[in-house]
């Protein structure tokens, strides 16, 4: 990627890519981009608090992940909760999932949101 163009309607960004002797140009729109983005963001945070779950994870791109986690395990006492929700760059465990997403050819963005659960009590 060469350079970072900023529009009215959201970032373009400009690549070149070589095809035998000569380069072509050409734009990658991303207007939607901010917008996707919001609705990741919304289907994390819905997936933890209809399921219960620790922590949600959505692969926006293979560079781009959206994640949402409690920040504290729920009792009976608690009567309101912390969400704290990460967007930016995935961590080691999310780029392991990446590489395995790649590898059976899952396309970007990945449907399904990924949930992590509170370890189970033993009886």
């Amino acid at each position: 990627m060469e350079d970072l163009v900023d529009s009215g309607a959201g970032p373009m960004v400009e690549e070149t890519i070589s095809v035998s002797q000569h380069k072509q140009k050409r734009v990658i729109k991303r207007g939607g981009y901010m917008k996707a983005t919001l609705l990741a963001v919304k289907n994390v945070i819905s997936a933890i608090l209809t399921t219960g779950a620790r922590k949600a994870t959505k692969y926006v791109q293979p560079d781009f992940v959206v994640k949402a986690s409690r920040a504290l395990k729920p009792d009976g006492r608690a009567g309101q909760f912390s969400i704290v929700v990460t967007v930016g760059r995935p961590n080691y465990e999310e780029r392991q999932f990446i590489k395995k997403c790649k590898k059976v050819g899952e396309p970007f963005p990945v449907k399904k949101v990924q949930l992590k659960f509170y370890p189970k009590k033993k009886a």
